[in-house]
């Protein structure tokens, strides 16, 4: 039931199902369970690099979430990153690259070329 949410595309569930059934049981249990324990809010202003966050919000809206709601969500929990830049898919759900792939590719290509590499 949780991947249902996880893509706009309802042919991508057996996919995401597949990767799920894939997976080892034990490595993804620790992930999601130091995911949920760490905060690194406070550690946010020691990054000094340009930093991208793309967001989706769509797939809550069933549930009473919109665009600026849950903008403000991420725009708080960067609220310590100086200089990040947070764009907001207006469709996409957690696969944004498969949900919105020209919106993807056209934030992160605008992001680089505004942050070219110096050496």
């Amino acid at each position: 039931a949780a991947v249902r949410g996880m893509s706009r595309d309802v042919g991508r569930t057996e996919t995401l199902k597949g990767w799920g059934r894939a997976s080892d049981r034990a490595t993804t249990a620790q992930a999601m369970y130091e995911l949920m324990v760490s905060d690194l809010r406070p550690q946010l202003a020691q990054v000094k690099s340009p930093t991208l966050v793309l967001g989706a919000w769509a797939a809550y809206a069933p549930m009473g979430s919109t665009k600026a709601s849950t903008e403000t969500i991420f725009r708080t929990q960067y609220a310590g990153l100086d200089g990040v830049r947070i764009e907001m898919s207006e469709g996409g759900y957690h696969f944004l690259m498969w949900d919105d792939p020209t919106w993807v590719q056209s934030n992160v290509r605008d992001f680089l070329a505004a942050h070219p590499q110096t050496d």
